[in-house]
């Protein structure tokens, strides 16, 4: 006999209805009114024991919820979903990132097989455990539970929509990796001082962006002459991945190798870093100048020289690598740290380094380009 429950944290009813082979069944109602609730799940229970396939099934309630709730019963499928949402994120996030959106859609759609073309809300959290496990073989554990967050993204967004009741990918676990290694860290002085010592051109520049402004690889091999006001000791750029722009004070050890360096940018050379920008491509991806600047790296034994060996244990190339503690992104912990090691607030570290923050934008709508130059004129200098 259909009846009706309703979760603490929800004021919408959840109609419960067995199904014709004897399972009890759940299903949001949508409403409130418990009448009309009562009625619906009594709807649901008789269309779910009755033969009818899932196209007569899919007309009828959304026949019966449109009736009750005044609008359409939300569906799509998960090809249809996902394609649309991977779409939906081009001129929100970077190309890159949309690109690796669209690849995970992909993966699992394809892993689905036919069945992506059955509706949204038949993937289970098995489906999604299955489908993890699948690429785990492969990849990376880094790469597999990246693939899984997407999934998440993508679900919460399709329980938003009201196409799906709730998000089955939240409720798969990452992967641990029985080889884990060390997180993210800041370089140390000295180590920094090596690295300087040993870079040159370009890189030394992208060092010193990189240690002075705490921004992306990305962000800075794109920089541009016209990013920098010498008059006002100023750069101003947007940030690829978040698209947020950022106004900040050039820190003077920055200027010094600016002024060395401004000649470069007549008009026939616009970018102030050519040779790291046309490594990057269309794509806007980085791997090739983050293993140019491992490489640097291990010339100088911070960190372990890569293998470009052939794998032979099948898992290839992505299934054994792991993260190293250094990176180029380990420079904008280190501009974190120095300027939190200056006694430079948490909120202004943040603005200046750009990382979103709901307690930030909540709390300081606007930091002052003032304040700002006294965190750049606290970093140490190094050359």
């Amino acid at each position: 006999m259909a009846s009706l429950r309703r979760k603490p944290n929800s004021k919408y009813w959840i109609a419960c209805f067995m199904t014709a082979n004897g399972q009890r069944a759940q299903r949001s109602t949508k409403t409130t009114n418990r009448k009309l609730a009562l009625k619906l799940a009594e709807d649901y229970e008789a269309a779910a024991r009755s033969r009818m396939t899932e196209t007569q099934v899919r007309r009828v309630l959304s026949d019966l919820h449109r009736m009750h709730s005044g609008t359409a019963l939300a569906s799509a499928t998960v090809r249809s979903y996902f394609d649309q949402w991977a779409k939906a994120k081009a001129g929100t996030v970077a190309e890159s990132t949309r690109s690796i959106y669209e690849s995970a859609a992909r993966d699992f759609c394809d892993f689905l097989a036919d069945r992506a073309d059955l509706q949204l809300l038949y993937v289970t959290k098995a489906d999604v455990a299955a489908f993890r496990d699948s690429i785990a073989g492969t990849r990376s554990p880094v790469t597999v539970n990246t693939r899984l967050k997407i999934l998440r993204v993508a679900f919460q967004q399709a329980w938003r929509d009201g196409v799906i009741d709730d998000n089955p990918a939240a409720k798969v676990p990452l992967l641990k990796s029985p080889h884990e290694t060390a997180s993210r860290r800041a370089f140390t002085i000295p180590e920094l001082k090596t690295l300087l010592a040993a870079a040159d051109g370009e890189w030394k520049g992208a060092v010193l962006f990189g240690i002075y402004t705490g921004q992306r690889l990305g962000d800075i091999a794109r920089l541009r002459w016209d990013n920098v006001d010498l008059a006002t000791n100023t750069l101003a750029f947007t940030s690829q991945k978040t698209h947020r722009r950022q106004i900040l004070p050039i820190a003077p050890p920055l200027r010094k190798w600016l002024d060395a360096h401004r000649h470069s940018g007549a008009p026939s050379t616009p970018s102030i870093f050519p040779t790291l920008l046309a490594q990057i491509g269309d794509a806007g991806r980085v791997g090739t100048l983050s293993n140019q600047f491992h490489r640097l790296m291990s010339s100088v034994g911070l960190v372990s020289a890569r293998s470009h060996q052939k794998k032979t244990d099948g898992l290839g190339r992505e299934g054994r690598r792991s993260q190293s503690e250094l990176s180029f992104h380990s420079l904008r912990h280190t501009a974190t740290s120095l300027m939190k090691n200056a006694g430079i607030s948490s909120a202004i570290v943040q603005e200046f380094v750009g990382h979103d923050s709901k307690e930030v934008s909540q709390n300081y709508t606007h930091i002052e380009l003032s304040t700002l130059r006294k965190a750049a004129d606290a970093l140490p200098s190094l050359t």
